[in-house]
């Protein structure tokens, strides 16, 4: 149906897409879209580095966050460390990266994993932590994800927000939009240097760029022994950087694109 839409009225049709689905899913709706479209928005560079090989007219807008009250101001008295995403796509990125240094720390540590759905999985990260004494895990399996005000109380529960990703094709197109999640809280990041997270992470203001499982380590310590002052520090910066891609931001450079559409594109 909407390819019959598109061919009755194709001016002025933006087609947006978010991550990569090209690399796992058949291509040729996508492309269609792309080539026959006015134009494209994208999440990401990489995205729009590939949608241009389609469409003229490609625009990056990264995904929005909402404005919310949730903001970090202390560390807890049991140091925490937060992630949140689909559990089950990103499983690898963690255990390269994170699972298994979370052992390594000579301080106890509370590991927070927001978007496990499956109880299997959560029973076997429940194994894999049960010989460490000094690591309390939380995966609530039921999440409210269209509650946005809940899903960030859930989030300013963490002391350090982790954004670990393997360097594929698919993770360089990702929108990073975890990290944005955690610095609109003013939760320090440390995060690999994959795609978009280069775009937000200020390496060692807002957190810190972790390019192996060794740097993950030491970055994590060095933020559980910052004292209150400075962690207070990172954390403004962290929650400074939300105009970049706050939803007023977002809806600005959509009606930016819809003009430039009337001006380029118009049949």
């Amino acid at each position: 149906m909407l390819k019959y839409l598109l061919k009755k009225q194709p001016h002025g049709t933006i087609y947006d897409i978010d991550d990569a689905e090209y690399v796992r899913r058949p291509v040729d709706t996508i492309h269609h879209f792309m080539n026959h479209c006015s134009a494209c928005t994208v999440g990401s560079a990489a995205l729009k580095a590939y949608a241009e090989k389609y469409n003229k007219h490609v625009y990056l807008l990264t995904s929005p966050i909402v404005y919310h009250h949730h903001i970090k101001h202390q560390k807890n008295t049991e140091f925490t460390i937060g992630w949140i995403g689909y559990y089950g796509a990103h499983y690898n990125s963690l255990n390269t990266y994170i699972l298994p240094v979370i052992t390594q720390f000579p301080f106890p540590v509370h590991l927070i994993i927001l978007g496990i759905t499956d109880a299997a999985q959560l029973d076997a990260l429940l194994v894999q932590f049960a010989p460490y004494k000094h690591i309390t895990i939380t995966a609530p399996l039921h999440i409210n994800w269209l509650d946005e005000a809940s899903i960030y109380s859930h989030i300013l529960q963490f002391d350090v927000g982790i954004a670990p990703l393997l360097d594929t094709e698919f993770n360089r197109a990702k929108s990073a939009y975890k990290m944005k999640q955690y610095l609109s809280c003013g939760i320090p990041v440390t995060a690999s240097p994959v795609g978009e997270n280069n775009t937000f992470l200020k390496d060692g203001i807002n957190g810190f760029i972790c390019k192996n499982a060794d740097d993950f380590y030491e970055k994590i310590t060095y933020i559980h022994e910052l004292n209150q002052q400075d962690y207070n520090k990172m954390c403004r910066a962290a929650r400074a950087g939300l105009p970049d891609f706050c939803v007023d931001k977002y809806i600005g450079e959509l009606i930016h694109v819809a003009d430039n559409l009337l001006l380029t594109v118009a049949p």
